[in-house]
Order: structure tokens, then C-alpha cells, then sequence
């Protein structure tokens, strides 16, 4: 009698634990070192200088949510939406269907470019639009066409105080930024707001200079974080964990 074959589970169709949201694939480990799944109720924020990768892990968390059907809005302050979607397929992150079906939904801010006003234009506009119905909202990247360069400690308040009341309907907003371009009162409040803040930076292994995340803090993990991730990026596969963390 032929011996059954090992049946592989699928990573979309493993349950999560209540309180996170998924991110499994069968690309990489990165949903086991990030204790699991993303924490839902909270902010977090990847803050990482230009080239270091802080979009490509934005883009590798949209790709694992939309894997378990939870809704995305990606906002890009960089990307079109052609450039979106070729980025995300160079990675070999398809979301196509998600994009079709509504389950993502991509919003550029490059039709604001030029407006002098554009931070509290976009933040106004951004209070009225749907695109807080979506489970998960990831801003990619923080900067001044957002949230203003100039913006006040009331108003920085004020912002926190709105992104909470979207967060506690059981939903989570993820930033990136980069602290060499956006440094001012509310990124500094975001930072000591945030459920999960990690900084991306480089490590030197075995001779190699390998991309490092390093995470400052996560509360809401339901396994072990790593504190230490090192990774690639490889076209046509996407993010690569290396074997071992760096320490």
C-alpha cells in the first residue's frame, strides 16, 4: 500500500490567534519572529533612512494580510499605482484579486504634489475618506504632505486622538519614516504612542553587509520576538530571512 503523502497545510488557511493579524507565508519566517501576527488596537512604526527597506516590509505586510482576507489601505507618498503594482510584482507579491475584489486599497498622494498647503489639505481629506474602513491602514511613508512639517504639539495630539479612535474599532495603522526627512513634534509623539516600534539599519556578517531590523519594542505579541531580524531582498522572491539573527 503506496504511503499517503505528506500534506503541506496551506499558511493562508492557518488560524491566527485572536488579537493579531496574520502575515503567514510560505516565503519566509517572518510572521514567527514578529511573535506571530501583527497586534490589532495599535500603532506601529518602522522608522529606517532611504534605501534600508522600510518599504519593502510595508509591502511584505500588506502581501501576508491580504493572504488571510484582511483588508488593506496602502497609502504611498513615493509610489503610483502602476509603480505599486510593479514593485509589489518584482517581489513575487501578487495582489491583483485583492486589488480588483476592494479587499486593497491603494491611494497615492502624488495628485497633491505642488500644493503648498498639502500636509492639512491631505490630513482633512484623509478624516473624510472610506479608507479607514479597511482592517489595517499603512502609511508608506510618513512625511510632511501627511501630517505637516510645522504641526503644533495640539495638533499632533489631535491626530494621535483620531488614528486612536480608528485603532480601537479593532483595526491597526502602520507607519514607516524615515527620521532624516520627517523629525518633528508628532513623529516624536508617535514614537513613545506606538504598540510596536522597530528601527531598520545594517549589520556587518561574515564579511556582508546584511539589512537589520531591530525591534525596540512589541507589546501585544501572542509567541516570542526576536529582537534582531536580519534579512535580504532578492528580486523575484521578496524578503529573505537569514539563518541565523543577528545579535
Amino acid at each position: 500500500m503506496a504511503e499517503a503523502a505528506l500534506q503541506v497545510p496551506d499558511p493562508s488557511q492557518i488560524a491566527a490567534p485572536s488579537g493579531v493579524f496574520p502575515i503567514r507565508i510560505r516565503k519566509d519566517e517572518l510572521h514567527n519572529k514578529f511573535g506571530g501576527g501583527l497586534p490589532k488596537n495599535g500603532f506601529m512604526l518602522v522608522e529606517g533612512r532611504n534605501a534600508l527597506g522600510k518599504s519593502i516590509i510595508a509591502q511584505r505586510f500588506c502581501y501576508g494580510l491580504v493572504c488571510h482576507g484582511v483588508s488593506v489601505t496602502y497609502v504611498s507618498t513615493e509610489l503610483s499605482l502602476p509603480s505599486f503594482v510593479n514593485q509589489m510584482k518584482s517581489l513575487q507579491y501578487d495582489i491583483n484579486d485583492a486589488l480588483v475584489t476592494g479587499q486593497l486599497n491603494f491611494v497615492s498622494v502624488f495628485p497633491y504634489v505642488g500644493d503648498t498647503n498639502v500636509g492639512r489639505s491631505v490630513l482633512s481629506r484623509l478624516r473624510m475618506e472610506e479608507l479607514f474602513h479597511s482592517d489595517v491602514i499603512i502609511f508608506d511613508s510618513l512625511n510632511g504632505w501627511i501630517v505637516p512639517d510645522d504641526v503644533s504639539l495640539k495638533e499632533a495630539f489631535e491626530v494621535i486622538k483620531f488614528f486612536r479612535k480608528v485603532t480601537s474599532q479593532d483595526k491597526s495603522i502602520i507607519f514607516t519614516i524615515d527620521p532624516e526627512q520627517y523629525d518633528n513634534t508628532y513623529s516624536t509623539l508617535l514614537k513613545s504612542v506606538s504598540e510596536v516600534y522597530m528601527k531598520l539599519g545594517t549589520v556587518e556578517r561574515f564579511g556582508t553587509v546584511t539589512k537589520l531590523i531591530r525591534v525596540e519594542r512589541f507589546n501585544g505579541a501572542v509567541s516570542d520576538v526576536e529582537e534582531n531580524i536580519a534579512f535580504r531582498v532578492r528580486a523575484g522572491v521578496g524578503i529573505v530571512m537569514e539563518i541565523t539573527s543577528a545579535s
